[in-house]
Formats: C-alpha cells, sequence, structure tokens
C-alpha cells in the first residue's frame, strides 16, 4: 500500500486551492482563538443550560466541568458529605448556575478566570489542634487540573496550610501549589489560601520543598521542616524585561529597545537535524521569510527580510558571527554558513528595521542577523554530548506515466499528429512517416506493466549523523568554550553528500578588576559531493533526464551497460543520458577549510566607561575537481565524447579591526545613558585559479595532469571598507526611550566622488505599563509603543562596477595578412558617481503582554524605500557602449507583522504556542530616465520570462495567458489565430487576445503571475507533561506562485512528456478533460509548447510541518547512576509533511542562478528530504 504524505488540493482553479488554504489558515486561527479563549474568556456570558436530580454533588461538579470548561478547585474535606443535588437552568449564566448547585450548602465560590474556586463557609474561623501522632481518620483528595491525587498511606500524610499574596500584598488566588519533584499539590483558593496533603515518602534529600509557580512570576519554594503554616510572597518575574539582547555593537536591556528586533529561541531549533543556522529561522520570526530552495546537503537557503529590497544589489541578510560580517554567496550546492556548527549557537537575534540595523550602515539594508555562539560561565565544568542519527527520504515524488500509461498516451500522439497531416489513426505504419510510426512495443500496452521508475533509481534513503562533544566552564578570572563536532549528510540524491569536521574555542580572562581579554576561533573542514541535479535534460542533468526517460526503457541493457537515447526512433526524444551513469560515472567534489577568529581586550577607563578592540580574521580555502569521462554523452552529444576535467582554487582572507568606546551611566535613578562611538576598518583579498583539460587518453586518471589543459585563468579582487560609528540610547524613569544612531561608511567599491555615505537613524518608545495610571489595573502586564525611522544602504555590488574594465580580445594585425593578435580594449563603462542604494525605512510598533504575561503580542507596520537602485540603463552609441551601471530606480516594501505567544496551560501539562504572520507588499516605483520595464529571461529558458515594471512586483512572470483548450473547429475559427504554420486544433491551448487584433502575437504577451507571497506565517507549539516533551513547527506561504519549467522542457516535446497530469488532457469534445490540459501530439499546434504561457505558473501556496521534536529527560536517578547530571532522548522528524498544489518537488523552489529580476524558477531543483534523528543528550 502507498501512503501518499504530499496532500494535495483538489483541482477547481485558483480561487478553489485559495479557499483550501484559507481554510487551513481559519483553522489554525481557531484553534489558537479557542486556546486564548481559556485565557480570556468572560464566563459570565456563556448561556448554559443543565439538568441534575438526585445525584452526588462532586458528580454534577464534574458533569458541570465536562460541559462548561471550567475547572473547580476544593478542597474535599469542605464538601458536605453526602449531598445530593437536584438543579434545572435553562439557557442561564454560569453565577445562576452555580447560585443554584450551592443553594442551602455552606459554600462560597470565585469565579477566577476559567477556574472556580469554592470555600466553606465557617462562623468562627480557629486554628486546627494538630496532635502529633494522630492522623485524620478521612483523607482528603486534592483536585488538580481536572486530576485527582489518589488518597496516600494513611500513615504518611502531613497536612500543611498556607497564604499566598502577590508583589502588593493582595491574596493571590490560582496559585499553582506543588510538591517539589512530584505531581502532588493544589491551588490557591479566593483568599489566596491553600491546604495540601503531603506524604512524607514525598522528601527529597534536603526535606520536603513547596513550590508556588504562577505564569509571569518567579517560582518560590520553601522548605517545610517543621512548619504546618507557610506564607508565599509572590514576585513578578522581570527577567523578561532585563533580558540582555544583542544588538549591533553591544547588549541593551529587552525593554530599552525601540527598534525592530527579534529573537530566536535556540531551544527551538537545538535538536534539529539542521546544516547551517539560516535554516534555523524558518516559520520563527514575523517579517523573516526562509525558503529552503534547494535540498543538496550543504546548500544555501533564501532569507528575505520584509521583503525584496534590490533589483541589481543582494538581497540577503547581513549575518554577523560574533562580531564579525561574514560572507553570504550562496548557491544551490555552497553555503558559506555551513561551516559553522549550529550546535555551538547561544542566541540569533534579527534587526529588521531601520533604527536597528543601521548601524551596520551601507550593508544593514537587507536586515542584520546577528550570531552569538556559546562561552562558558563560572562554577563546575561541564561535559556535553550530542549525538544523533538518522535517515532521510524524498519528502516528495512527482506522478509520472507508468509503461503501459505511457505506451497508450504515445501512440495517441502520434495518431493526433498523423490526423493532423490528413491520415487516419488506424493507418498501419507502412503509410506513415518513421516519426509518426507506432513502435511495436507499444501495440500492446498491457504487457508493459509498472516499467521502469527512473526517480526510485536515484533516489535513495540516505543516512545522516552527527557527533558533538562539548567542555564549559571556569572561574571568576577564566571562562571557556570548548567543542568538537562531525556532521555528516548522504545526499537523497544518489552519489551526492556533505560532511564537516567544525572546532570551536571561545575563552574569556580578567587579568585584572579594569582589564579583560579573550579569544573565538573556529575552524572547520568541509567535503561536498556534487553532481549536476538541477541541468537541463540534454545537458546532463540527473532529474531532468530521470524526468523525460520514457519508463519503457531499462535502466541497464542486457549485457550489463547503462542504456541511453541515442537518437530519435523509436521514441523522438532525441539523446538523453541516462541518470544512474551521471551519477555513477562524474566524480565532482569540493573540500571548504575555513578560519574564523577574533581576539579582543577590554579596559574599563572610569566608572561606567570602557574601551573595546577586537582584530577578527576569516580566511578559508575552496577547492574543486570534477572529471567528466569519455563514456558520458554531454549536451546532447551521445558518447564517446571528449572527457573533460575542471580544476579551482580559490582563497580569502578577510580582516577586521573594531575599536569601540562605550559609557553606560545611570543618573539620579531616573536618568539612563547609553552612549557608543567607535571605528571600524574590514579589507578582504581574494585570488582564485580554474583550468579546464581535454583529450584524455583514458579515463583511468582523472586528474589534469593525464590530458591536455586547454584553457584557464587566474583572478584576483580586493575590497575594503572604512567606518565611523556612535549610538546614544537614553531613558528616562524607566518609560521614555531614546535611541539614535550615525554611521558614515567609505567603501572601495563606489565612484571616487561617491565613496563615503551617511545613515543615520532615530527611535523613541513609550513605556505606558510604567505610567501611574496604567498602575490600578491588572489586565495589561506590559505595554510599549514605538517608532524609528532610518536609513541603511546596500553595497554588495561587484568590487570593480564603478571602474571602466579592460578585456582582451583577437583582432586582424597587418593588413591583408590574416594574422591575429592579442589586445586590451574597454568593456565598461567607468562611472565616479556610482554609489550605495539607500534604504528609507518607518516602522510604528506596539509590544504588550496581558494577565500576567500569559499572552503578549508584538505588531509592527513598515513603509521601505529603496532608492537610487542600480540599474544597467541605455547610453548614447557615441560612448561606444550600450548600457552603463548607474544608481537609477526606486523600489517600495509595506506590510505588517503580527507576532503572538500565549501560555495556554500551565499546569503540570504544559502548552504553550507561538504564532506570527506577515504580509507585505512589494512595488516598483521608479525604473531609469524613461520608465521603461526591464524584460528579462530565466537562464535556462530560450523566449524571456520576466518582466519589472513600475507598479508591479520586482520579476512578475511574462508571458502568454492560457484560458483553456479548444472544445470544437467551431470555437478554434471563432477564436483569435495562433501564429504559426499549422494553426490550432480542437484540444490545443487556446489564449487571450490582449490587445484585440484578433491574432495571438508577440503583442499579446502579459503578466502572468508573480513570486511574491501574500502573507506567510509560522505556528509552534509546545508540550510538556512532566519528562516528556514535545514541540511542533509549522510554517506556510500564501499567494505565491512558481513558474514551472520543468514541465515545460519535457513536456509535450516529441512525445517524450510522462507526468501523470497528462491524464487529464483533452481527448474529445465528450472527452474534455479538466480544461486546462492539452491534447497529446507529437508534432504540437497552437503555440502548445512554444510559448511561456499561464500553463506552467501554478500555484505554490503551501502549509508545511517543518518539525516534530519529541523529547524525554531519563530520571535523575537514572543519570546519576551513570555519573550523568542529566540525560535525554530525541525523536524528530524533518519536513514531516507538506499541504500544497503546486506540482513539483518542492514549493520553495528556485533556480540556481536566478536573480530577484527572474526568480520563481523550477527546473528539477534538488528536492528537501524528509528526516528522522534518534539523539541523545549526555551532561558529565
Amino acid at each position: 500500500m502507498k501512503i501518499n504524505l504530499l496532500p494535495r488540493f483538489p483541482a477547481g482553479g485558483r480561487a478553489h486551492i485559495v479557499a483550501q488554504t484559507l481554510m487551513i489558515m481559519t483553522r489554525i486561527m481557531l484553534l489558537l482563538i479557542v486556546t486564548l479563549s481559556h485565557v480570556t474568556a468572560d464566563g459570565f456570558s456563556q448561556k448554559i443550560s443543565f439538568q441534575a436530580k438526585n445525584v452526588p454533588l462532586q458528580t454534577a461538579l464534574r458533569n458541570i466541568e465536562r460541559q462548561t470548561g471550567y475547572l473547580f478547585l476544593y478542597d474535599e474535606l469542605d464538601l458536605p458529605a453526602s449531598k445530593k443535588v437536584s438543579v434545572k437552568v435553562k439557557n442561564g449564566s454560569i453565577d445562576a448556575l452555580l447560585q443554584a448547585v450551592f443553594k442551602d450548602m455552606p459554600l462560597s465560590y470565585k469565579i477566577f478566570q476559567q477556574n472556580i474556586v469554592l470555600k466553606k463557609i465557617v462562623k468562627a474561623p480557629s486554628p486546627e489542634v494538630v496532635v502529633p501522632g494522630r492522623i485524620p481518620e478521612t483523607q482528603p483528595v486534592i483536585r488538580l487540573n481536572q486530576r485527582s491525587i489518589e488518597p496516600l498511606p494513611v500513615s504518611a500524610d502531613r497536612i500543611v496550610r498556607g497564604r499566598v499574596t502577590d508583589e502588593n500584598g493582595n491574596p493571590f488566588p490560582g496559585v499553582s501549589i506543588i510538591v517539589k519533584n512530584s505531581q502532588t499539590g493544589t491551588a490557591t483558593d479566593a483568599n489566596g489560601e491553600f491546604r495540601l496533603s503531603i506524604p512524607e515518602s514525598l522528601a527529597g534529600p534536603g526535606g520536603l520543598v513547596i513550590v508556588a509557580s504562577f505564569v509571569g512570576y518567579k517560582n518560590q519554594e520553601i522548605v517545610v521542616g517543621n512548619n504546618a503554616e507557610l506564607n508565599f510572597a509572590m514576585a513578578v518575574d522581570t527577567k523578561a524585561l532585563n533580558d540582555v539582547v544583542v544588538v549591533g555593537y553591544g547588549t541593551q536591556k529587552q525593554s530599552s529597545i525601540t527598534g525592530s528586533v527579534a529573537s530566536l529561541p535556540m531551544k527551538n531549533v537545538s535538536s534539529q537535524p539542521l546544516t547551517s543556522l539560516d535554516q534555523a529561522l524558518g516559520g520563527q520570526i514575523a517579517g523573516v521569510n526562509v525558503a529552503q530552495t534547494k535540498g543538496a546537503p550543504g546548500g544555501g537557503v533564501s532569507v528575505r527580510v520584509r521583503g525584496t529590497g534590490s533589483i541589481g544589489a543582494g538581497n540577503e541578510p547581513l549575518y554577523v558571527i560574533d562580531g564579525f560580517p561574514v560572507s553570504s554567496d550562496f548557491n544551490s550546492n555552497f553555503n558559506p554558513l555551513s561551516s559553522i556548527n549550529p550546535n555551538d549557537i547561544e542566541s540569533i537575534e534579527i534587526l529588521k528595521d531601520a533604527s536597528a540595523a543601521a548601524i551596520y550602515g551601507s550593508r544593514g539594508s537587507n536586515g542584520v542577523v546577528l550570531v552569538t555562539t556559546k562561552h562558558g560561565k563560572s562554577g563546575k565544568s561541564v561535559v556535553q554530548l550530542d549525538t544523533y542519527y538518522g535517515f532521510q527520504q524524498v519528502a516528495n515524488k512527482i506522478d509520472m506515466l507508468n509503461a503501459r500509461e505511457y505506451a497508450e498516451y504515445n501512440t495517441e500522439a502520434r495518431n493526433n499528429a498523423w490526423v493532423d497531416k490528413g491520415g487516419n489513426a488506424g493507418d498501419p505504419n507502412d503509410v506513415r512517416p518513421a516519426a509518426l510510426q507506432i513502435p511495436e512495443m507499444f501495440m500492446n500496452p498491457q504487457s508493459l506493466g509498472k516499467g521502469t521508475d527512473w526517480q526510485d533509481e536515484v533516489f535513495r534513503t540516505a543516512a545522516i549523523q552527527n557527533h558533538q562533544l562539548s567542555v564549559s566552564g571556569g572561574n571568576d578570572k577564566t571562562t571557556f568554550f570548548l567543542s568538537g563536532a562531525y556532521f555528516k549528510q548522504d545526499g537523497i540524491v544518489m552519489k551526492t553528500g556533505f560532511d564537516r569536521y567544525s572546532a570551536r574555542v571561545n575563552l574569556d580572562h580578567h587579568i585584572s578588576k579594569n582589564v579583560s581579554v579573550g579569544m573565538n576561533l573556529s575552524p572547520s573542514f568541509a567535503t561536498s559531493r556534487i553532481l549536476p541535479v538541477e541541468d537541463q535534460v540534454f545537458t546532463g542533468g540527473i532529474l531532468g533526464s530521470a524526468l523525460s526517460l520514457p519508463p519503457t526503457v531499462p535502466v541497464y541493457n542486457a549485457d550489463g551497460s547503462y542504456t541511453t537515447l541515442l537518437g530519435p526512433s523509436p521514441y523522438n526524444i532525441g539523446v538523453i543520458d541516462n541518470p544512474v551513469a551521471i551519477a555513477n560515472k562524474i566524480k565532482d567534489k569540493r573540500t571548504t577549510f575555513r578560519t574564523l577568529g577574533n581576539v579582543y581586550a577590554e579596559i574599563k577607563l572610569l566608572d561606567g566607561l570602557k574601551f573595546r578592540t577586537s582584530f577578527g580574521l576569516d580566511y578559508s580555502d575552496a577547492r574543486e575537481n570534477a572529471y567528466y569521462p569519455s563514456d558520458l554523452g554531454w549536451n546532447g552529444v551521445p558518447a564517446p565524447v571528449q572527457a573533460r576535467a575542471i580544476a579551482t582554487t580559490g582563497r580569502e582572507l578577510n580582516w577586521l579591526n573594531e575599536n569601540i568606546l562605550s559609557y553606560k551611566k545611570t543618573f539620579n535613578t531616573k536618568h539612563e545613558l547609553d552612549l557608543l562611538a567607535g571605528f571600524t576598518a574590514q579589507k578582504a583579498h581574494g585570488e582564485s585559479t580554474a583550468l579546464n583539460a581535454t583529450n584524455f587518453p583514458t579515463d583511468l586518471v582523472p586528474t589534469l595532469n593525464a590530458g591536455q589543459v586547454t584553457g584557464g585563468g587566474t583572478y584576483a579582487s580586493e575590497w575594503s571598507l572604512l567606518s565611523l560609528l556612535a549610538r546614544v540610547n537614553y531613558t528616562y524613569s524607566g518609560k521614555y526611550l531614546f535611541s539614535a544612531t550615525m554611521r558614515r561608511d567609505g567603501s572601495s567599491r563606489f565612484g571616487a566622488r561617491n565613496k563615503w555615505g551617511t545613515f543615520p537613524s532615530a527611535s523613541v518608545g513609550w513605556y505606558l505599563s510604567e505610567e501611574n495610571f496604567m498602575k490600578s489595573q491588572n489586565v495589561v502586564t506590559d505595554l510599549k509603543l514605538r517608532a524609528s525611522y532610518g536609513l541603511a544602504g546596500n553595497n554588495t555590488i561587484g568590487n570593480y562596477n564603478h571602474i571602466g574594465l579592460l578585456s582582451n580580445r583577437r583582432y586582424s594585425f597587418g593588413a591583408g595578412t590574416g594574422a591575429l593578435a592579442y589586445g586590451l580594449y574597454p568593456s565598461s563603462i567607468s562611472n565616479e558617481q556610482l554609489g550605495w542604494e539607500m534604504m528609507h525605512q518607518f516602522d510604528i510598533g506596539v509590544d504588550f503582554a496581558l494577565l500576567r504575561n500569559r499572552l503578549s503580542f508584538t505588531i509592527d507596520f513598515y513603509n521601505k524605500n529603496t532608492t537610487d537602485l542600480l540599474l544597467n540603463v541605455p547610453v548614447p552609441a557615441s560612448t561606444g557602449y550600450e548600457t552603463a551601471l548607474q544608481n537609477i530606480g526606486k523600489l517600495n516594501n509595506r506590510g505588517w507583522e503580527f507576532s503572538i505567544n500565549s501560555k495556554n496551560l500551565t499546569g503540570a501539562f504544559k502548552w504553550s504556542t507561538a504564532f506570527n504572520i506577515s504580509f507585505n507588499k512589494n512595488k516598483v516605483v521608479k525604473l531609469g530616465p524613461s520608465g521603461n520595464p526591464i524584460i528579462s529571461k530565466s537562464p535556462s529558458f530560450s523566449p524571456n520570462t520576466h518582466i519589472t515594471k513600475i507598479g508591479s512586483p520586482i520579476g512578475s512572470f511574462w508571458g502568454y495567458d492560457a484560458v483553456g483548450v479548444y472544445q470544437s473547429q467551431e470555437e478554434v475559427d471563432n477564436s483569435p489565430r495562433v501564429g504559426g504554420a499549422t494553426g490550432s486544433r480542437p484540444g490545443d491551448l487556446k489564449f487571450r487576445d490582449i490587445d484585440g487584433d484578433g491574432a495571438i502575437t508577440p503583442s499579446d504577451v502579459t503578466i502572468i503571475g508573480d513570486n511574491s507571497p501574500d502573507f506567510f506565517y509560522g505556528i509552534t507549539n509546545n508540550f510538556s507533561y512532566g519528562r516528556f516533551s514535545l514541540s511542533i513547527l509549522g510554517d506556510g506561504v500564501q499567494g505565491i506562485q512558481l513558474l514551472n519549467g520543468s514541465r515545460r522542457n519535457i513536456g509535450l516535446v516529441n512525445g517524450s512528456y510522462s507526468r501523470k497530469d497528462v491524464l487529464g488532457r483533452w481527448r474529445s469534445p465528450s472527452q474534455p478533460g479538466d480544461g486546462r490540459t492539452p491534447r497529446a501530439n507529437v508534432a504540437p499546434t497552437g503555440g502548445n509548447v512554444s510559448y511561456v504561457s499561464s500553463l506552467l505558473v501554478e500555484n505554490a501556496s503551501f502549509f508545511r510541518i517543518r518539525n516534530i521534536n519529541l523529547r524525554y529527560n531519563l530520571p535523575e536517578s537514572v543519570s546519576k547512576s551513570v555519573y550523568l547530571q542529566n540525560a535525554a532522548v530525541t525523536l524528530s522528524v524533518q519536513n514531516a509533511l507538506t499541504f500544497t498544489p503546486y506540482r513539483g518537488y518542492n514549493p520553495e523552489q528556485s533556480l540556481n542562478g536566478s536573480s530577484s529580476l527572474t526568480p520563481g524558477v523550477d527546473f528539477n531543483g534538488y528536492p528537501l528530504a524528509r528526516t528522522f534523528t534518534l539523539a541523545l543528550n549526555l551532561t558529565f
């Protein structure tokens, strides 16, 4: 039995798909609403009908709990013995029901949120006389969270009473009172009082310990000892407000931040099987859209902070590792961040608005990701061993025709082409041309069976493993963190994989009271095994070939050699190499050694005044060697071919010096001042060499020395950046906040007259919850308003775009001699005014928490304008050039971000939820002096595929609008004629006539979709009970589209199309199919395959359960018996389920080599893997 773990929405058009996706979103929101209603519901408005006749009181209470969702808290000793209840209430309130139930009973009640606290009414309370050795005859049952604690052995009970007050000394109802390390407990009543029966057997080495806890308050513990009465004074947990958050060039208290800064809780990602740290961001942060566009081991992801902000420069955020900005030059097979071990990370902060990011000046326009690695803490040394093993499988396969279905489809395609030429479908082969004859193997489709599943041949179940050992600790003088790790991931495409060895040394040492020094060092060595997975069908792409080869072709010939389609007969496809042969024969390995290091010294000059200087290095050395043997065809040419070898090396040294003076001081307890000023210098130098060789006499020696070097070159490049920066943060009375930053950058990448840029920002905040008029209410726990405006830049362009470059070219030397010589010529025009793209961003936000922090919200609105876009603009022909790069253009991103965190259940069973959703609208505002649109072509298409025009998102899809399939010849005759000699036939695609001239011509090309999402979201649910914890992370995107180029490249081309969706094709007027899929034809008519059309644009909206993580913490008694502090076992599933209407491998796919002008193209990219891992975490 086959189980499809990638559900697809039923057919029905875009409106139906949107409705289905909205249904999922509605259910998610309903779940949140229901959850939050348990926290905030006003129960008095609930209408209740309840009836009971002569039933025991406790039975009536349980029935009320089940029907209303309320929970009764009481001591059974306070309930009237053997009391029966008869009551009937119709459409009444909960208050009316309780009054009827407790009529004539010595009980009072108080409703607190979803709890109903019962208390016995006594005329004159008197203290209980406790006689030593006397045991109460009636054993109480304390009710907590709808569960009862069973009566304990009579000889072991002890009665403890007490009272709990809040921070103002008022009675605190609903506080959990638990015996430490047990499930025995109760909750305080309306007067903040409790009574608890405790078995002495629960006493630990230090005796019985009682813990009082409530969300938003610090846990309070008291050792019972000889006390029969305990009093707890709860204190608000201000840790969240005073948590230190890493910001640019320093830290700030969470409560003092006025910009849009988001922190990623590493506990949510620490146990996920991740290759690189950027994969951890998916679905976690509002405004941060993370697309895992490739599943290749060690490959990169695409991260967009508040939309796509550039056309001609980079769009990835700046990554800063322990203060060092690192390279983010991503592609499908390599990600520079993969050299960083994710398990070494302590925290991740994302700077989203200009106020937070402007401190990074010319590199902050796309947001900044600050990564802080782990450091040691003074105290006993801790040894941590983390290891996991697992396996991976392709998360989704494309539905393909089996051999029988393919034979029937191919026969129909040949018959249709023959009928178009005037023949009859029943004509024998001897009257047909060779290309339209029916192969003998297709004559009896039933005999062919399933045939070859080429996807099964190239995909595999692949292993994944990770092992890390770390040691941390120190004393008052020195702290340290040391780690070493090995990570190995085999790819789900055969013969691909990624290995990494990494280490880390973080040291901090206090030389004296005023002088500290430290260092961070993290070397790594990685190996990638690479194959041409994504390339097109006829250029050696593994998946392109696997999806194009007919299922009637076996993997091996009778003699054991690989099969290859060598020409038109009998399939009319052309030369397609065997994908299994491609995987086994091509050898391509890249090795990368990288060291990221930093040393610093910090001196306290005066009280609050510090100077810090640091020097860091980022050194990388990459080498790649590839060999393509002679017995493997290439680029449509069958084997044997000339063998080819490629060898490349590259080295880069990037150094950074920072000098920061900071001052922090509080004056008169109300004025908090935080000043910072600094100077930084950074320079990078890179060199690379590439060599190509052919003419290998044999494939036995696959290195360059065995062949003839036919080409190559050496390259060198460098850039530098000088910066001055300053920041001031001021807080008055803990509630009025102000922050301003200024950075001035000078970069070698820009013109001589525009090398320096200035990037200011300012922000304000108001802590309303600290105002006196907010103290009288207890609903809003925390409330802060903030607003910011600032500028940041984008310098991710070529190092020499501002300079007129020289290139070499051969030219005729000497009149009539025919001799050729090499010379230099100017290949680009210089621009002394070339400067930064500038991002102007306004942000307004609110952070608030309700009900003692059980609910917290963050809402942001932003408007981001990118000006001075770098565009190639036409220049007069008299210059000798066609275009020149200039700062002309404007782009706008605006949107809303919402984050909600709730603590739904806080008893023995805990449940919390984090939800975020983001809306962003991308629009081109200005393009060059004329405003003419930019027409672009994706790397793997021959016609144009994208357009960037004013008023639309960047890189909208550009093609013909397919509006269905012609159903009859009459419809063809009455419709605009499609260009081409053959015209259209019933069953061909029907296109919309945009200009209304009665013909389908290039003037009818229009926008047919875009790759910009309407919104994206993420939701995380965390559950825990006892020693078990469960985390489920899901994320999704709505309103995004992909151009499924793989369907065009292999679809309907001489009958080679073998996807299952052709079963919905048009066959006849009585069998119209799904109305979208054209008829089968080996000689297509009417532009079916020659046009880029809306037929290829698919809704790629999705919801993905990104990670499921189940953890079990072993009992302390078990851990300590084997000399462990802690031990845990974790089961994790990555990419568990994906719900999408998209018919490709991955709805997040994007073609390698695509730019912001040509986004959202899928050409058989490396699929994502579903990963199962079992982890063991040991702490010594």
